[in-house]
């Protein structure tokens, strides 16, 4: 179903995991400021540790949540 609302992106991701986190951070500041949106892991841990990453990596300014 066609949703207008909605858009989706693939964006690559660095290969050296300690960068993939501040990344994400820049890309979000820059493309998505001010705006929701939903970041898909593989597993419950990785959703955790993305969240915890991304909220100390901006200093709070990207409030994170994980939905079970």
């Amino acid at each position: 179903m066609y949703r207008p609302n909605l858009h989706y992106s693939v964006v690559n991701k660095s290969a050296s995991a300690p960068t993939v986190i501040r990344d994400m951070v820049d890309y979000i500041s820059k493309h998505h400021d001010g705006e929701c949106g939903i970041v898909y892991c593989l597993s419950r841990a990785d959703t955790e540790n993305v969240a915890k990453g991304l909220s100390e990596q901006s200093e709070g300014r990207i409030k994170t949540a994980v939905c079970a």
